[in-house]
């Protein structure tokens, strides 16, 4: 988003607006004023949650100005018990900072409630350009000169060694690493939203991941927080780790990363190295036939899990 919006909504004394507000990228900035002018409100989404009470019955502005801008804006208005007359029902706002409008949340006290969405895109996009699973299938690998991508390789673990990749598949799989960090699971695709179910592949925990996705002139790139960093994939390879020139793309067979099982059901994600040989999070060494089998350190075979 750039530019500024506003949305007025027609309010009564004691009308709460219940506010979800969330800045993902840039610069987006949102201000509440009341009827007599005074600011009620006006942040940048650093706080993603509060409330806001009208103190006077009148037209309520709400303005988001945003620059270079990716965030969420959910307004949902409660109305105050009206005793004689029921309360009017504003008409649902069409102003938009995001794609996907937010469905109303259920209210919480039984009164007259409103409920308006309002969410900003990054840029705007007609028809043709809406986003597919089929556009993002494929390997991604993190943006060198984004800031937080920097900081991610300089403090994961293992980062600098084995790089990093995120492959997405047709069938709805998807896997990533940054050096001794990453996940394998599933995921949907609602609007720009890609939401993804997964498992932590070094302590096997459960966690959920949303991403991005932003088209540009320069490509298609996936944007998601992790670990208080803003990330940003790219789509196509990257470089594989040490070595820096690809040398293990370039000489041997087989994926840069690959989620492995073996007869017993034994789980493990293994990565390229460049003499072509595999290692997991726990070092053990693959060694792969070139076909459909990797041969660990003590002669166990493992098959592709997927």
């Amino acid at each position: 988003m750039n530019g500024t919006d506003t949305h007025t909504l027609e309010l009564k004394q004691g009308d709460t607006l219940k506010i979800f507000f969330e800045t993902v990228k840039g610069s987006l900035e949102m201000k509440i004023t009341s009827p007599d002018g005074t600011s009620l409100y006006q942040g940048d989404g650093t706080v993603t949650e509060f409330t806001v009470e009208a103190p006077v019955d009148g037209p309520y502005a709400i303005v988001v100005a945003g620059q270079n801008a990716k965030g969420r804006i959910h307004v949902d208005v409660e109305k105050v018990p009206a005793s004689t007359e029921p309360a009017e029902t504003p008409e649902p706002s069409n102003f938009t900072v995001k794609e996907e409008i937010l469905p109303a949340e259920a209210p919480t006290r039984e009164t007259t409630d409103t409920s308006v969405s309002i969410a900003p895109p990054v840029q705007e996009h007609n028809n043709s350009d809406a986003v597919t699973a089929d556009d993002l299938v494929g390997p991604w690998h993190l943006v060198e000169d984004e800031k937080d991508n920097a900081t991610a390789m300089e403090a994961i673990p293992g980062a600098m060694e084995f790089g990093n990749s995120m492959e997405i598949t047709s069938n709805g799989h998807i896997s990533w690493y940054i050096g001794a960090d990453g996940g394998t699971g599933t995921y949907s695709l609602s609007g720009d939203i890609l939401s993804a179910d997964m498992t932590n592949d070094f302590d096997q925990s459960s966690m959920k991941m949303e991403f991005t996705v932003e088209k540009t002139d320069d490509g298609t790139f996936l944007y998601t927080e992790y670990k208080g960093l803003l990330l940003c994939w790219s789509q196509g390879e990257g470089e594989t780790g040490k070595g820096g020139d690809d040398e293990a793309e370039s000489g041997y067979p087989g994926a840069d990363v690959v989620e492995l099982v073996n007869l017993r059901g034994d789980t493990t994600t293994v990565y390229k190295l460049a003499d072509g040989t595999y290692m997991d999070r726990i070092e053990r060494r693959f060694t792969y036939n070139g076909t459909d089998t990797w041969t660990d350190e003590d002669g166990v075979e493992w098959k592709c899990k997927f």
